[in-house]
């Protein structure tokens, strides 16, 4: 699905500059095929550092700020558009910090070839996440000695466990060499 989603936005990008045509659907078929390969990497819990991406997401978000800060001087210069100087820049920074961050995050998930080692943990609280914007989320307080977080789990699983029970989960080694745990239902 990454793949596609790149191909997507090549084909996209590709219309656009021979038809001048912009088609919202390659755009919204590309999100929804990247936003599934995202969904990896929320289930899991990285175990050392949650935000063991973020030198790479800065570092492209900076190279992504470049041209569009150029961008937008230039539409400053020649239409004295405030919106163009001020938002297309941050919007480029922001965009090249979260695809970047999330997408390094998600591969750790879903290339990991590792073989998982399970641990057992006992539920501490329980909780359900719903917003009228975000989709529901089923989560479980686990604790394992002095470790204690939070990890996604699926809406069948959610009402298997009650507070007190143990729950296994599966340790991978990641595929950046960055450990997580994630609830697998076939525990």
């Amino acid at each position: 699905m990454f793949i596609y989603s790149i191909i997507n936005i090549a084909v996209a990008i590709y219309i656009y500059k021979k038809k001048k045509k912009e088609y919202k659907s390659i755009w919204l078929f590309g999100f929804f095929s990247y936003f599934s390969t995202v969904e990896f990497a929320l289930r899991a819990h990285d175990i050392n550092d949650d935000w063991w991406a973020t030198r790479p997401a800065v570092v492209v978000a900076v190279i992504v700020l470049i041209p569009c800060l150029v961008y937008g001087i230039k539409e400053f210069r020649n239409y004295k558009d405030w919106e163009k100087l001020i938002c297309v820049p941050l919007l480029g920074l922001m965009a090249g910090f979260i695809i970047t961050f999330l997408t390094i995050s998600s591969m750790n998930v879903y290339l990991d070839t590792s073989k998982p080692t399970y641990d057992e943990f006992v539920v501490l609280e329980k909780d359900i996440r719903t917003g009228t914007k975000s989709s529901t989320s089923y989560e479980l307080k686990v604790q394992r000695g002095d470790t204690i977080f939070t990890i996604d789990v699926s809406k069948e699983s959610y009402y298997d466990y009650e507070i007190n029970d143990q729950v296994t989960l599966s340790l991978y080694n990641g595929a950046f060499n960055h450990p997580y745990y994630i609830h697998e239902s076939s525990n």
